[in-house]
């Protein structure tokens, strides 16, 4: 990643299916992307994890936040050991809700 550009550095994250990959503006970034209002939508995939695109904030138990931006896999059957993202354990658990 060191020498890829800013676009393919974004278009890498935004990919990652989990959401374990993250990276962070500049403050004049920052900036220009508060000032875009951008939807959040949050898809149930049938027998696998919540599906959120968009812009959030993911606060964890601690109290600590990451900004995620693109797509994110959030866990619904319990069984992820990367709560609260995905890591597929649905799949081992047999889940189908």
């Amino acid at each position: 990643m060191q020498a890829a550009s800013t676009e393919k550095i974004i278009k890498a994250v935004n990919n990652c299916p989990s959401g374990a990959l993250t990276y962070k503006w500049s403050v004049e970034m920052e900036e220009e992307k508060q000032n875009e209002q951008a939807l959040t939508t949050i898809k149930v995939n049938a027998g696998g994890p919540y599906l959120v695109k968009g812009s959030v904030v993911v606060v964890d138990k601690d109290g600590s936040e990451t900004i995620k931006e693109g797509t994110i896999a959030l866990c619904r059957c319990g069984g992820s050991q990367n709560k609260p993202y995905c890591d597929g354990s649905h799949t081992n658990v047999e889940f189908d809700k």
